[in-house]
């Protein structure tokens, strides 16, 4: 019978402990740490976390009150850019888990769009408006249906449409907050939206994968309205789907330890026969 030291016992139960609880956090993928954040309680920071567009004298805004506060765009009726437009300073976001919530307080203009932007450019020059964009319809002002749809624009095109889905009629209903997960690796995006106190879903409202040969691989995110649409906007988040590297120098450790471990075996056997 093979005995071990009780220094080496430890060691051993440490290190397979440690690599079997880091295993599972590393193949689930989730959100390691936080690459932006931001829940306007401080305010809108233009200085540097966001630029915002003017169009008709009107831009984007702090809102809300001294229990909740959010952003919102001023309503306009601008005869060139029609879609009034957020975006952050920070320009390298490539795969992340985006989270955000949304509230839709009119049917708008020109059948309700609204969009949220990932992977896109600067506010100018106008090729810049280039990315990925999410359109939401929150009620159809024709249908009363709500529509999604995710998009590879190009300012200049070509365009491509990757998802575009009815959901049906007061799928989003005025007046009430939505929470958003965007998860975005390499080409594929995976979209989940639920009602603010209802159960976060378990599976995905949609998945696409971007096959163009022109796919966007960094930029920034942001949001917009067009025309007379009152969206408001709260609690942003993006988190990097990658290891931090405390967690992957834990699993590192773990990994020697486990040589060490085996290491004394082989150098210091005890048997008892």
């Amino acid at each position: 019978m093979l005995f071990l030291s009780r220094k080496t016992n430890r060691l051993l139960v440490i290190s397979v402990l440690a690599v079997v609880f880091l295993s599972c956090g590393l193949m689930r993928e989730t959100a390691a740490y936080t690459l932006f954040s931001d829940d306007f309680e401080s305010g809108l920071d233009l200085a540097t976390k966001w630029k915002t567009e003017t169009i008709a004298g009107a831009t984007w805004v702090l809102a809300g009150d001294a229990s909740n506060k959010f952003i919102t765009a001023q309503p306009h009726m601008g005869a060139g850019d029609r879609h009034l437009d957020i975006v952050t300073q920070k320009n390298d976001f490539s795969d992340f888990t985006f989270n955000w919530s949304m509230q839709f307080k009119n049917q708008g203009w020109h059948v309700d769009i609204r969009h949220v932007c990932f992977r896109c450019g600067d506010l100018s020059p106008i090729e810049a408006h280039s990315g990925y964009y999410l359109i939401i319809q929150a009620q159809n002002v024709f249908t009363n249906h709500s529509h999604i749809r995710l998009m590879n624009y190009r300012q200049t095109g070509p365009n491509y449409n990757l998802v575009s889905m009815d959901l049906g009629p007061n799928y989003f209903e005025l007046s009430k907050w939505y929470n958003f997960e965007l998860e975005a690796i390499g080409n594929s995006f995976n979209l989940k939206t639920w009602e603010q106190g209802s159960p976060y879903p378990n599976n995905w409202l949609f998945t696409a994968v971007d096959t163009s040969s022109t796919p966007f691989n960094s930029g920034r995110i942001g949001f917009g309205d067009y025309w007379g649409g009152i969206t408001y906007v709260d609690n942003v988040r993006v988190d990097s789907p990658i290891p931090e590297p405390a967690t992957v120098l834990l699993f590192t450790c773990a990994i020697v330890g486990l040589g060490v471990w085996r290491r004394k075996i082989r150098v210091e056997p005890k048997f008892m026969i």
